[in-house]
């Protein structure tokens, strides 16, 4: 779904002269457009969990039922810090599969030097 608003302004002296609201290149009132708006803002952001069966055939379950393997690891740590943060969850995870490389780097170089 696009959505645009074009706002205008008078050439002479720069002051505000009107805006218009689109939604899918249609034109709509502006409470139409902020209706609208406010259903997108009201649909649950929150990072999925992965239901195991469907994330790879290799989970391993934990005595409370749930799966250890690393990508629900990582997915259950990024709706953890979500909830405490609210921050994005996209970048939560980006960040925390960077965080993950540089320990297994740093323990692969730590074995090696053993």
């Amino acid at each position: 779904m696009k959505f645009s608003i074009n706002t205008y302004f008078d050439d002479q002296d720069g002051s505000f002269v009107a805006e218009n609201y689109f939604i899918n290149g249609e034109q709509v009132s502006e409470e139409e457009y902020d209706a609208v708006i406010k259903e997108f803002d009201s649909v649950d952001d929150e990072v999925e969990t992965c239901e195991c069966d469907e994330c790879c055939a290799d989970c391993e379950y934990n005595e409370t039922g749930e799966c250890d393997c690393p990508e629900c690891t990582i997915l259950k740590y990024v709706q953890a810090i979500q909830e405490m943060t609210g921050g994005c969850p996209g970048c939560i995870e980006e960040q925390l599969r960077f965080f993950m490389g540089d320990i297994i780097d740093h323990i692969v170089i730590e074995s090696e030097c053993d």
